[in-house]
């Protein structure tokens, strides 16, 4: 959906491959799940903003649950964006557009 409108976009298949990434590849935003296998969300989110502090808050957290307290809490703590899932193209396009702003 991101390419189609004209972003470069790079996937990870893990939280722990796209801090490898990170390493290396310019980014200005990052769009990932609140559950992952090995890593969540807000563990990655600490990882970034420890190691990528300019990227801390240009992250976008999708996920299934944000009815969750935990949830809930954790994205109005970070600063960061939430999106609720299944999303539409055009939630998903109007979020990283807004984290490319601030």
């Amino acid at each position: 959906m991101l390419e189609d409108e004209g972003f470069t976009v790079a996937t990870a298949t893990s939280a722990r491959a796209a801090l490898e990434q990170l390493a290396t590849l310019p980014c200005d935003a990052i769009v990932c799940d609140m559950r992952m296998p090995e890593m969540d969300g807000p563990a990655l989110w600490r990882e970034v903003s420890a190691h990528h502090s300019a990227l801390q808050r240009r992250m976008l957290f999708a996920s299934g649950d944000t009815l969750s307290p935990g949830v809930r809490e954790f994205i109005k703590r970070s600063g960061c964006l939430g999106l609720p899932k299944p999303f539409a193209r055009a939630d998903l396009l109007a979020g990283v557009r807004s984290l490319l702003q601030s």
